[in-house]
């Protein structure tokens, strides 16, 4: 009878010892599985990489993961490993844990391994799994299973064929292991922590948000939490109640907008944040403080891409590069800048293009100065439109041509009359840049300066009578060019010249409707709408145009 209640107690305490077991996965909110694979018999080694604070002391019992094929997958198993090691036997590189290897089952296509002893966790680790495709079928060439993602350490693939070292794979796959690791532990209710970052930066203009991701680490969700900091001297603290409540799965997360108030010094610094409470109860995570590394700068540039279309009046394709600029100047008008080359037509100025399209309408994205200008037009121009609908048919949607101003020419006619052209450029300094113009050395925070002067009388009389059409209207975009790969790196337009040369500040100021106009729906200006559906373009102070649709 003794001996009976000496086994009870210790199998009372063995259960005692793991309170609560959670999954450990990159895809803790479930999303669908897909297969990627390199379409050849060959073994896999897969891995994620497990280095979470919160998790140190807790004990890994298991894995499992999906794992399809049939009778074409063998030799599989499960294993863990401080480092992702290979060594070499009979010629090949194959995989060498350092912890366990587990020799795993398959059923109702899920491997799952068991560690009998189980593994603490005392430091960063990885865990994985292995298996060999000997025949390819419609499942085996694509044998390993991963979900949207892109988190540092999701995915780490080797093969014996094709990838024969150790790798991140998370880019080429576009996802991250669905991997689970059952992990044994004493789990708070109510427990999350911030989860590490990289690559974060602000300046020490005005106050700093930071958004950051809040991982649940505890059995229930995760609806509301405080916390301190403190960053460069300054501390702080604040809370956030998350309108969709952080799913009761480890790892789950959400993103909270973190406000630093003003950081006073620039220079690499150390943001360290912990969350006190969670649904208003202590935080019960074992490591609750992260520490995050936070560049700080003087200021930020804006960074606007450069979109350099390459058009026509005769390209019957070339509506849907309109449609694109006249949209994105509407979505992004201070962040965005574009500028059309004309060829063929008479807005084809002879500027030198800057990149070679191999075709109209062309694109490219992201050299020097360009002078453009805005609002031409001339009863005589015919924009090619193939997007109009043939004679006697119902106009149809396109998705090329998206919003009210792809609508003016899905339902417009061909050709279509009428237009303003924007952006169209004019003149242009050297393509690929000016030596000299930006120093070889710069130092952060200072201003530099560079003149370029564009010698308008020197120019052709095609230009010089677009430029008569609104000389007020012309305006400098300013392109910084890497030489090395040609490519722009950032730029920015000068407001209108308003028959004034030179630049004095290039950026976006508050502007007033100066004009109004209003075309119908086969790009004709009318001078007052009557009852149906027009585009209206507001005329601003700067020289920009403001469009929407107008139904009267």
């Amino acid at each position: 009878m003794k001996r009976y209640k000496l086994l009870l107690v210790a199998t009372l305490l063995a259960l005692a010892a793991y309170p609560a077991e959670i999954e450990y996965s990159f895809n803790p909110d479930k999303a669908p599985a897909r297969g990627y694979g390199f379409d050849k018999e060959e073994t896999y080694d897969v891995a994620i990489l497990i280095d979470v604070p919160s998790l140190k002391g807790s004990t890994i019992t298991g894995l499992e993961v999906e794992l399809h094929g049939g009778d074409n997958i063998t030799e599989t198993s499960g294993w863990l490993s401080g480092e992702l090691n290979l060594k070499r036997v009979n010629g090949k590189y194959v995989n060498n844990p350092d912890i366990a290897t587990v020799a795993g089952t398959v059923e109702n296509g899920v491997l799952k391994v068991e560690f009998p002893e189980g593994h603490v966790i005392d430091g960063t680790l990885y865990a994985g799994y292995s298996f060999t495709v000997t025949a390819l079928d419609g499942i085996t060439g694509a044998p390993v299973m991963v979900a949207d993602g892109a988190r540092a350490g999701g995915l780490y693939i080797h093969s014996s064929r094709t990838k024969l070292k150790w790798g991140d794979a998370t880019e080429q796959a576009a996802g991250v292991s669905v991997l689970k690791v059952n992990i044994a532990g004493d789990f708070a209710d109510n427990s999350a922590a911030f989860r590490p970052a990289t690559g974060l930066y602000t300046s020490i203009e005005g106050e700093t948000v930071l958004p950051l991701a809040v991982e649940n680490h505890g059995t229930n969700q995760v609806k509301s939490i405080a916390y301190t900091y403190i960053v460069a001297g300054n501390t702080g603290n604040g809370s956030i109640d998350f309108d969709t409540p952080v799913d009761a799965a480890y790892g789950a997360s959400a993103i909270a907008d973190i406000n630093l108030g003003d950081i006073p010094e620039t220079g690499d610094q150390e943001l360290s944040i912990t969350i006190s409470e969670v649904n208003g109860q202590p935080n019960g995570d074992k490591a609750a403080t992260t520490a995050i590394p936070l560049r700080v700068y003087p200021f930020l540039s804006v960074n606007r891409p450069l979109v350099e279309e390459y058009t026509g009046l005769w390209c019957g394709y070339c509506p849907r590069g309109y449609v694109a600029l006249e949209s994105m100047k509407e979505l992004y008008p201070d962040r965005f800048v574009g500028i059309a080359y004309h060829s063929g037509d008479d807005m084809g100025s002879g500027v030198e293009f800057p990149t070679y399209p191999d075709g109209f309408p062309t694109g490219f994205i992201n050299r020097s100065y360009v002078l453009v200008t805005d609002r031409l037009s001339d009863p005589s121009w015919k924009q090619a439109n193939y997007y109009a609908p043939e004679e006697g048919a119902e106009p149809q949607d396109n998705s090329d041509m998206p919003g009210d101003w792809g609508y003016l020419f899905t339902h417009g006619t061909n050709p279509m009359t009428g237009l303003e052209f924007n952006d169209v450029a004019l003149a242009s300094s050297d393509t690929e840049g000016m030596p000299g113009s930006i120093p070889a050395a710069i130092t952060a925070g200072e201003e530099y300066s560079h003149v370029y002067t564009f010698d308008i009388a020197s120019l052709s009389g095609e230009t010089t009578a677009l430029i008569n059409q609104h000389p007020d209207l012309m305006r400098v975009v300013g392109i910084i060019i890497d030489r090395k790969t040609g490519r722009a790196v950032n730029c920015v337009s000068s407001l209108n010249l308003n028959g004034e040369s030179g630049v004095a500040e290039a950026g976006v100021e508050q502007a007033e409707v100066v004009e109004t106009m209003y075309y119908d729906l086969q790009g004709r200006r009318v001078a007052r709408p009557e009852r149906g559906i027009y585009i209206k373009a507001d005329i601003l102070s700067d020289g920009t145009c403001r469009t929407s649709k107008y139904i009267r």
